[in-house]
């Protein structure tokens, strides 16, 4: 998501936040974060780890430093959600209160469609890689984009593509489990195994700058215009 103002919107999951004047708010690759100019208040948009909503709340209460308190089950816009109330115990005066709420995503894709440039760099500032399972490109600036900035990629072994990914990054087009596992792959990687792979991807992207792709061009026109043609 991104934001305009005092306002966070979020495209893909169709929802926005409108924070009172004086709130300073930051929008971080991994949470959104508002304070109240007093902090007296603080909310923090984050991804959980766990893969239902129920669990995530489970595992946000065991925390030490929270008293649980009241649990409530929902759903919003046809999304399963999890309210958790607890309390914070300060050394003097009353506890802190804060909730919660879990939304459960699991197993949704969301259709994004066209997106405007700035919105593209939030996804990819907030994607832990990119996915790129065409099976016919005609040259794959989608994996340049996603390696420039540090994103690491899986694509398919089909088209252009073998020529712009390296060849670890690459999944036969067709092979489901294969794209599974590669992506899994990934996501469990260390953050030493994650930084080599990042590391790696800007190295391949560099050989695609302009002035590389310039001079390669000009050259083979050269080449086209100094030879032969057959009469």
């Amino acid at each position: 998501g991104y934001f305009e103002g005092a306002t966070f919107y979020h495209p893909q999951l169709a929802f926005r936040i409108e924070f009172p004047e004086g709130w300073k708010s930051a929008n971080t690759k991994s949470s959104v974060e508002a304070v109240h100019p007093d902090k007296i208040a603080l909310l923090e948009l984050t991804l959980a780890k766990e893969r239902s909503a129920s669990e995530a709340a489970d595992a946000f209460l065991r925390q030490d430093g929270l008293t649980p308190g009241r649990t409530s089950s929902d759903r919003v816009h046809g999304l399963s959600t999890v309210s958790a109330q607890f309390d914070v115990p300060r050394q003097s005066g009353e506890p802190l209160a804060g909730r919660a709420v879990f939304v459960e995503l699991d197993g949704r894709v969301l259709r994004t469609g066209r997106v405007p440039a700035a919105q593209l760099e939030s996804l990819f500032a907030a994607a832990a890689l990119v996915a790129v399972p065409s099976d016919y490109e005609g040259f794959g600036l989608p994996v340049l984009e996603a390696m420039v900035r540090g994103v690491p990629v899986v694509a398919a072994a089909a088209g252009s593509l073998p020529e712009v990914a390296r060849p670890e990054d690459l999944v036969p087009a067709e092979d489901v489990a294969a794209w599974a596992a590669a992506i899994e792959a990934v996501l469990a990687e260390s953050t030493d195994a994650r930084n080599a792979r990042i590391a790696g991807g800007r190295e391949r992207a560099a050989q695609f700058g302009p002035e590389r792709t310039a001079a390669a061009l000009l050259t083979a026109y050269r080449r086209a215009a100094a030879a032969r043609v057959p009469t």
